[in-house]
């Protein structure tokens, strides 16, 4: 399989910086205790991975926002009609109640669900995958972990349009999907992918506004819309996938982050350890992600196809006891619904 030329490119010039870093640093390291130069190593190795990422994502940050204000867009409801963007708003919130009955946060907790771990699983005929693992409330360290509003009506209403395949967790869950090793969705996920020859597979959740941000993001402030994980080494199909996403979504005046890196915010201040910016990554690299298992399934089986875990902002969904904002609410379900017709057919 050819590699994509930008990634080639990528990771030759993150080499580079990273090596030219290190001998920057070489007589600190020369300079430490023999038991700790391999880990001072790796750190110093780490630090330079984030600088080369966080100053590609600075630039990028700063270019998309001067192609907008080039482009003058104006995505308003002149191009996403009133009357669509509300209808589709409207059918999402009818479907978000099998996952809060009562339109309230604590109605995520038992949701509709008759039994614990009660699952929603569509059968349908385009071989695409959409899990909504978050969409009611999970359980994670043994602790209850909010729901992923809106999510769950979203995947339904997406599901029944497209007649594609989903996953969703009814209400009553003991566990998280995306945190255990083992899980009823990630084994049904697996399953579907494999039997049905899976096209796309996507696993939708919600991040909180201003939870994470880049420097260039606190500067402008401007928050990006959509985070889009696809693995430490993401195949040339989910590449490829997320990039085209990123584009589509640009035209929508939306901003989509891809595998970034950001600063922890704490009440819109950076979070810091030693004077330090606290950092955190969005790769849903993990192994026990849903994300993860989905793609070692497709690997093991031979198929190629494009699987991503996507983070949609909180404007982006519906959410109980507030306003629809019938237009941001249209927009993801366009972009998700113009992604499964690309990579779907």
């Amino acid at each position: 399989m050819e590699i994509n030329s930008s990634v080639q490119e990528y990771d030759s010039e993150k080499k580079k910086f990273v090596e030219a870093s290190l001998a920057d640093n070489s007589k600190q390291i020369e300079s430490t205790d023999e038991k700790e130069v391999d880990k001072h190593h790796e750190r110093l190795k780490r630090e330079a991975e984030i600088i080369f990422d966080e100053a590609l994502r600075y630039f990028d940050d700063l270019a998309y926002d001067l192609d907008m204000q080039n482009r003058q867009i104006s995505i308003g409801l002149v191009s996403l009609p009133e009357t669509k963007a509300q209808e589709i708003t409207e059918r999402i919130e009818a479907a978000e109640r099998a996952f809060s009955p009562t339109a309230t946060e604590e109605g995520y907790r038992e949701g509709s669900a008759v039994t614990e771990n009660e699952l929603r699983i569509t059968e349908g005929d385009l071989p695409v995958l959409l899990t909504a693992e978050h969409a009611t409330e999970q359980i994670r360290k043994a602790e209850p972990k909010e729901a992923d509003w809106g999510t769950g009506g979203l995947v339904s209403v997406l599901a029944t349009d497209h007649g594609t395949f989903a996953i969703v967790p009814l209400g009553r869950q003991t566990s998280d999907a995306n945190y255990e090793g083992e899980h009823a969705i990630k084994e049904e996920a697996g399953l579907i992918i494999v039997q049905k020859g899976a096209k796309l597979a996507l696993s939708i959740h919600g991040i909180g506004s201003n939870k994470f941000i880049t420097p260039a993001q606190l500067e402008s402030g401007r928050n990006s819309d959509i985070a889009i994980g696809i693995g430490d080494e993401p195949t040339e199909e989910s590449q490829e996938f997320a990039e085209w996403l990123s584009d589509e979504a640009r035209d929508l005046d939306l901003k989509v982050d891809i595998n970034p890196w950001y600063m922890s915010l704490s009440e819109g201040a950076p979070k810091t350890k030693n004077g330090v910016p606290l950092r955190t990554s969005f790769k849903a690299a993990k192994p026990y992600t849903t994300r993860s298992h989905m793609q070692q399934e497709a690997t093991e089986s031979g198929l190629v196809l494009p699987i991503a875990q996507i983070e949609l902002a909180s404007p982006l969904r519906v959410q109980p006891g507030r306003e629809s904002n019938f237009e941001q609410i249209y927009k993801a379900y366009i972009l998700l619904s113009g992604a499964i017709q690309k990579f779907g057919h």
